[in-house]
């Protein structure tokens, strides 16, 4: 199971396909995105509540 949500969010963040995480977000307490320092050193975190939303990684 582990390794199916792993890859869902693999997905997500490299080819912004959100239908695999969509699926599994009930079964997900939070996502934590070391590499994205645009904001905050210590990355962004995502929720139920705060998904990943599509283009979140484009530039701003």
């Amino acid at each position: 199971m582990a390794d199916y949500f792993l890859w869902s969010v693999q997905r997500c963040l490299e080819r912004s396909e959100h239908r695999y995480l969509d699926l599994l977000w009930p079964k997900i307490g939070l996502i934590v995105d070391r590499d994205d320092t645009r904001k905050s050193g210590a990355g962004e975190y995502y929720s139920r509540k705060r998904q990943i939303h599509q283009g979140f990684r484009q530039p701003e």
